[in-house]
């Protein structure tokens, strides 16, 4: 199924526990990083629960607490995800969360502050442990500098990554027209669409991705 925003909608109805596993593809990754911010998709997802125009840190994780919300979010290479099991019960509740984290992210510059110094933190142990890093190494040599899969942390890297380039990301990459949801579990079609339409149908942007192919 398709929403009126282009959201696409795939449903499996499967077994007898009251249980429905909800997987969220958004359509970019690390193949839309620029060559001299690598990482910056990783940092957009980790950063997308963290506050939004309703909740802040601690409250949007009180909100997930309550319905019993354990949420996956993050960047992969091509493809970027937000995975999770609710009770049948909860489902609304936890597709209105799901679309607040995704519709209206704050990214607030305490919480980026803070995963810059994870990652300096993680270069850190690079310095005492090389090895750690043989695959990005490797994929440089591979891919090459200028190419998104290509790019290396490096503490300035870390330094130059801003809230302006984060949300610039974010406009560029995240839109209905790029995500797919999908359900399996104690659901149907119609009750799908309809709750789905309920949390995201107000949502109306449209993405300009920068992904680029692997090859």
């Amino acid at each position: 199924a398709m929403l009126d925003n282009d959201i696409k909608l795939v449903v499996a109805s499967s077994g007898d526990l009251p249980l429905v596993d909800v997987a969220i593809r958004i359509g970019t990754g690390n193949m839309a990083d620029s060559p001299d911010a690598p990482g910056i998709s990783d940092a957009v997802f980790a950063l997308m629960d963290k506050g939004t125009d309703k909740y802040d840190a601690n409250e949007l994780a009180a909100a997930k607490d309550k319905i019993g919300m354990e949420a996956r979010l993050s960047a992969n290479i091509e493809n970027s995800s937000f995975d999770y099991r609710i009770l049948t019960t909860y489902l609304q509740d936890s597709l209105d969360i799901a679309a607040e984290i995704l519709e209206n992210p704050t990214f607030p510059e305490d919480e980026l502050v803070k995963f810059q110094q994870q990652v300096v933190s993680y270069l850190s142990n690079i310095q005492r442990n090389p090895t750690r890093n043989a695959t990005s190494l490797f994929r440089r040599a591979l891919y090459g500098a200028d190419h998104p899969l290509g790019g290396v942390w490096s503490p300035n890297l870390v330094q130059n990554l801003n809230r302006e380039r984060i949300v610039e990301f974010y406009i560029r990459e995240i839109a209905p027209n790029n995500i797919t949801i999908f359900m399996i579990g104690d659901i149907d079609l119609d009750t799908a669409v309809s709750a789905v339409g309920a949390s995201f149908g107000d949502w109306g942007d449209v993405h300009g991705s920068q992904r680029q192919a692997i090859g």
